[in-house]
């Protein structure tokens, strides 16, 4: 088989992938096509390229960075592993190393560039994972500097405030009454653009995980405070999340969708009515964010408010358990009790509720409609909330019962007939 007819079938085998919201098929293809392309490498190291990407398994987002490191060293050295030279991969590590320095790039891109091509020559030479080519074994990383550790301390000391969250949700039109009453399409974008803001808010959930929410996904359990959410594109497994804050948007978002009926039917669609695009998304939130000041680390967008979530859940003194069940965390640094056959994210309700009530965020309820907000005005027909209290379905049974059997005790029969006769009093 002749070099053009294999990379033709790779770019075949690309289109078979599965999307994803990175654009990552379009990546990978104009990555084949530029190692392909690139006259200055010889074709040895082409095939050697090709070779690596068909041994790479996992989603295309992984097999696209694995590549990326491998190309990018091999422009370097230009010499096929087995073959490369200790000077050579100096000479490498030296340019890296000399980006970390002037500032170019931070110490985790380093850490992955390491990696990733280490695993490059790990798997060319057959070796068992841990193992490396000797020109390989000897390279360190250098230590974080002083500049790394503070620009990472910024990303916690500088976390918005709550007030600062909710007014970034509400860039745009004000609620539902101000919608127009007769573009219904423009009525979704509106209120797509604000479940999404205030989804990463309310979620913390990886990018990718949101933007691949479809609408079989969404699932009404009879609370009257959230809409319970599954992530299928997880990072690690299917996961939960809650829609709080994001609840009267997700309803909204649901009534006006062009294809409710649909249950494969993505929930974040953009003006072409396809899935939503991270950079898409990107744009939306920057944009936004920008309008009530809100500043993100740099090359940090959607997933900043994982980072938010940690902290908030932290500071509302959230377990380890709470927390490694609703981020989906798993490893030895935590402990392993993801588990969806026990429905564990039932034991975050409670913690979910008590973090909204600490931080001074209070259900409220629209005498008009009925509808369920976290804002001064109800999102539906733009009436003014009053505030209520929820309880669990659990608490309000126990509650039912404790008066029903107050009810038999005729203390308890005076005691209302003579607060109701001081009411009547009162009147008069």
């Amino acid at each position: 088989m002749d070099n053009i007819t294999k990379y033709n079938q790779i770019l075949k085998q690309i289109e078979t992938m599965d999307e994803e919201v990175h654009n990552t098929k379009s990546s990978l293809k104009g990555l084949i096509k530029r190692i392909v392309n690139t006259e200055a490498l010889k074709q040895p190291v082409k095939d050697e390229l090709i070779w690596y990407f068909e041994k790479l398994s996992g989603r295309p987002k992984s097999k696209l960075k694995s590549l990326q490191e491998a190309f990018f060293f091999q422009k370097i050295t230009n010499t096929p592993i087995k073959q490369v030279k200790k000077k050579q991969v100096d000479e490498w590590w030296g340019k890296q190393k000399h980006s970390f320095d002037v500032k170019v790039s931070a110490h985790a891109t380093l850490q992955k560039r390491l990696v990733q091509t280490r695993k490059y020559a790990r798997v060319v030479c057959g070796m068992r994972r841990g193992r490396y080519p000797l020109q390989f074994d000897h390279l360190e990383l250098p230590l974080q500097d002083e500049r790394e550790q503070k620009r990472r301390a910024e990303y916690y000391t500088k976390l918005p405030s709550i007030k600062k969250l909710l007014a970034f949700i509400k860039v745009g039109k004000k609620n539902m009454a101000h919608l127009s009453e007769t573009n219904s399409n423009e009525n979704y974008f509106t209120i797509r653009d604000k479940f999404l803001k205030s989804f990463h808010v309310d979620s913390g959930a990886r990018a990718e995980s949101i933007y691949y929410i479809n609408i079989r996904d969404v699932q009404d359990i009879g609370e009257s405070d959230f809409l319970l959410v599954t992530l299928e594109r997880s990072k690690s497994e299917q996961a939960q999340a809650f829609s709080f804050i994001s609840k009267p948007y997700l309803e909204q978002l649901l009534a006006l969708h062009p294809t409710p009926d649909e249950p494969n039917s993505p929930l974040l669609l953009n003006r072409n009515y396809e899935r939503l695009s991270y950079d898409k998304a990107r744009d939306i939130i920057k944009n936004d964010a920008k309008k009530v000041g809100l500043e993100f680390p740099k090359s940090k967008k959607g997933h900043y408010f994982r980072n938010i979530l940690v902290s908030r859940m932290s500071k509302a003194g959230w377990t380890d358990e709470e927390m490694n069940v609703y981020l989906g965390w798993k490893g030895d640094h935590m402990r392993n009790i993801y588990d969806l056959s026990k429905e564990g994210w039932r034991k975050c309700i409670q913690p979910y509720r008590r973090m909204l009530k600490k931080e001074g965020i209070q259900g409220r309820a629209c005498s008009n409609c009925k509808t369920v907000g976290f804002f001064d005005y109800c999102e539906d027909c733009g009436k003014k909330l009053k505030a209520i209290t929820f309880i669990g379905n659990k608490e309000a049974i126990a509650e039912k019962m404790v008066i029903k059997e107050l009810q038999e005790f005729p203390e308890f029969k005076n005691l209302l007939e003579r607060l109701i006769e001081k009411h009547e009093n009162k009147k008069v």
